[in-house]
């Protein structure tokens, strides 16, 4: 199973890559039955580097192959597979296409105009067609955001879409929720079209069924470097590895969800892909002293973030001192940001509330919280325990309690904590709502000065520079770090990880 699963409680939208939401639970045992990668509770093991003697290696072929599962479907909204998902940007583009950096770029639009704070028009580019030539028409957009608002996969990325309607050929009228920042994120959902019963798109590939291979497909505006990538039947995660090493396939994707590091062997590169896994440490707001901002700003002054990735992830996560990953751009020059400590500015703070105040030799009032985290998550407790050290260097008392699923999930639903260490899936939005609405599936005990500053950011009151400048007074939560992935691939595999997942950009791949 993935990162990510089920949790009715919280809500019910998930994506391996694009968009998801929610706390964090330990996950299930991974198998090899159909990986439904849900919703909201994330949890890892610590990442374990395993070595083994090399396999012997498959003679060299011309023709690059990747994992697929045969039994399930390659549509991006009926896909239940890991593998099968992975594979959705080599066959499908969407309105727009979500950068590296978390920035949008025009695919299939030709441009879009923004007519008020809540209506686009978008017009299609001239001459677009599916993969076996039928023309594109709006209609097939439409139509494909209805499939993403009803997925499991997609759902949340389109969340703050309320309908797009086709008014010609190729136009479309996309009226949002609220005058969202990042709309243009929103549209990439896949745009597919069904015909014989087979899903096609306007990728750089289409499936070759009597090959059992992607193929490049001659009606796409892209051109790939790699003619064909033939298809093998390889879908567990602990086969995907051993097929890479013995040259049955050429690459793959993990997002590092058991928390078992592949094996590092000759002649496979590991690429680390920034994923939009949030983890942080929650405050409850509705209980003293984590109801004052400047209280739980100086908590955020004594820890580092940097210290706290490293010990808790073992390399694979970056540390980001603002909501959004180190890698969005809109956020990347935000004055104040700091990853490190600055224990003298949380001292200062104390004091000032009446905290942790010496007289006659002795502390008085002493700041102290309980920290919850999942017992089953190794990542966590590491990173709840250092969180713990770094605090009691500072002179405040952090005790860790490290709970069963459910008991940690009764805990934060009765508002029974102080803090509580969470991790939550973002969609390539980086929309905050799990974590800063009243309704998200993480969203215990954030201030209601977090909320408003949200609510005002996705009503274009507030840039996204602006709105992390005033989240870190607020400081509703501390953001920790991002998780990371990793692609492995050949080493006769170059350009790879170009994009925001695994086989983002494999157009570019060049195989030797």
């Amino acid at each position: 199973m993935s990162r990510l699963w089920k949790c009715a409680a919280l809500f019910a939208c998930a994506a391996l890559c694009l968009s998801t939401c929610g706390c964090a639970f330990a996950p299930p045992t991974e198998s090899s039955s159909p990986d439904t990668t849900a919703t909201a509770a994330t949890t890892t093991a610590k990442p374990v580097t395993t070595t083994t003697v090399s396999p012997t290696k498959a003679a060299a072929t011309a023709v690059p192959a990747l994992g697929w599962d045969k039994s399930d479907s390659l549509s991006p909204y009926a896909a239940k597979t890991r593998v099968n998902r992975a594979l959705s940007p080599l066959l499908y583009e969407g309105l727009t296409r979500v950068n590296a950096d978390y920035s949008a770029s025009l695919c299939l639009a030709e441009k879009i105009v923004k007519k008020d704070k809540t209506h686009l028009t978008v017009t299609l580019k001239k001459g677009l067609k599916f993969s076996e030539k039928s023309a594109l028409k709006a209609a097939d957009v439409a139509n494909s955001f209805r499939l993403a608002a009803g997925s499991e996969t997609y759902a949340d990325l389109v969340a703050d879409v309320a309908s797009v309607k086709a008014t010609d050929d190729r136009t479309l009228t996309v009226t949002l929720t609220s005058a969202v920042p990042f709309y243009e994120a929103a549209l990439s959902f896949p745009v597919v079209k069904t015909v014989k019963s087979r899903t096609v798109g306007t990728g750089a590939y289409r499936l070759n069924t009597k090959k059992t291979a992607l193929e490049q497909n001659p009606y796409s505006e892209t051109a790939a470097q790699i003619e064909t990538f033939v298809l093998q039947n390889v879908s567990r995660r602990e086969e995907m590895q051993f097929a890479l090493e013995t040259g049955t396939i050429c690459a793959y994707f993990d997002d590092l969800a058991t928390g078992t590091v592949p094996r590092a062997v000759t002649d496979v590169t590991l690429t680390p892909v920034t994923v939009p896994y949030l983890v942080y440490l929650g405050f409850n707001a509705n209980r003293a002293p984590w109801s004052s901002a400047s209280i739980r700003r100086s908590v955020c002054d004594a820890v580092s973030r940097t210290d706290v990735t490293a010990v808790g992830f073992s390399g694979y996560a970056v540390p980001t001192a603002t909501p959004f990953c180190s890698a969005y751009a809109a956020v990347k020059d935000v004055a104040g940001a700091r990853l490190s400590q600055n224990v003298a500015a949380a001292v200062a703070t104390w004091k000032k509330n009446g905290y942790n105040v010496t007289e006659n030799g002795k502390v008085k009032n002493r700041l102290s919280a309980e920290l919850i985290c999942v017992k089953s998550n190794a990542m966590h407790n590491a990173a709840a325990n250092e969180i713990a050290e770094e605090l009691k260097t500072a002179g405040m008392q952090v005790s860790v309690k490290a709970l069963s699923e459910s008991d940690y999930k009764s805990r934060l639903a009765s508002g029974n904590y102080d803090w509580y260490l969470g991790e939550v899936r973002l969609p390539n939005t980086l929309s905050l709502d799990a974590v800063l609405t009243g309704a998200g599936g993480a969203s215990y005990g954030v201030s209601s000065g977090g909320k408003t500053l949200w609510a005002q950011y996705k009503n274009g009151e507030l840039t996204a520079a602006k709105f992390t400048e005033a989240f870190q007074k607020e400081a509703p939560f501390l953001p920790l770090c991002y998780g990371q992935g990793v692609l492995l691939s050949s080493k006769r595999l170059t350009e790879v990880g170009k994009g925001v997942g695994g086989f983002d950009g494999a157009e570019q791949w060049i195989f030797t």
